[in-house]
């Protein structure tokens, strides 16, 4: 029955391409404005760094969250065609019908991440080895998956497209609210203080740190850790709606 979940998910993908296509135009537009309108005032502050290679993972944060959001809005297609309905009545699970549209989502993330990291290439950056490009790809679709457990739970809790993005809209402003545009220690005032409480600081620098860039010592595990607890907290909200729905029903 999984089987089943996973094509006819993807077909509705495929059917839609927008979903995958809007996301990493959005990113590749990002990338192209920042580094041509900060790589030269930015290279000042990374002494032997590339200021591409500093910014690129936020533009790849962002891809993550906003392919991500994917996920809520293909559960948010079948709760309305009554799809999803059918679906638990068959005793089909809670993880199968989540399960699907992440693992469909894990595998459009991972095509965007790679289009953006060839962006990322194109536009001159160098120096990065391959495995440390391909890591940088792994995480940001590992990242985009655990963030799309909370537009899962938010999709089988308000089962519309607008409430999913407006999860979206939360986290791409959160995530200027880190050490988006310079280290960490560069930044003063309210801003360090909210960057140093953002969980999203501590992924971006863990990205920062698998593409070999600017970034505090242990930051690949920090940000693991930090994962592993958003993790957490989307598995427990999509538990709970779906037990919200089940006893609206």
């Amino acid at each position: 029955m999984f089987r089943g979940l996973l094509l006819r998910t993807a077909r509705t993908l495929t059917r839609v391409p927008a979903l995958v296509a809007s996301p990493l135009l959005m990113s590749a537009f990002f990338l192209v404005i920042y580094s041509g309108q900060l790589g030269k005032a930015g290279g000042a502050m990374l002494p032997g760094g590339s200021y591409l290679a500093f910014v690129l993972p936020l533009v790849l944060l962002t891809t993550a969250l906003s392919g991500g959001m994917v996920a809520g809005q293909l559960l948010v297609r079948d709760m309305t065609s009554g799809y999803h309905e059918r679906l638990l009545l068959t005793g089909a699970g809670r993880g199968r019908v989540a399960g699907a549209p992440l693992a469909v989502t894990g595998v459009a993330l991972t095509v965007q991440a790679a289009a953006m990291v060839g962006v990322g290439v194109a536009l001159g950056l160098r120096g990065v080895p391959a495995p440390r490009l391909g890591a940088l790809v792994v995480g940001t679709a590992a990242t985009g998956v655990v963030f799309a457990l909370l537009a899962v739970a938010t999709a089988v809790r308000a089962r519309t497209d607008a409430a999913v993005n407006a999860v979206f809209s939360a986290l791409f402003g959160l995530s200027f609210l880190t050490s988006a545009f310079a280290p960490r220690d560069e930044l003063s005032g309210w801003l360090k203080a909210v960057a140093t409480a953002n969980p999203l600081t501590y992924v971006l620098e863990a990205l920062r740190d698998a593409a070999g860039s600017v970034a505090p010592n242990g930051a690949l595990g920090v940000g693991a850790l930090t994962l592993v607890g958003v993790a957490a907290v989307g598995t427990a909200a999509c538990a709970a709606a779906f037990r919200h729905a089940e006893a609206a029903r």
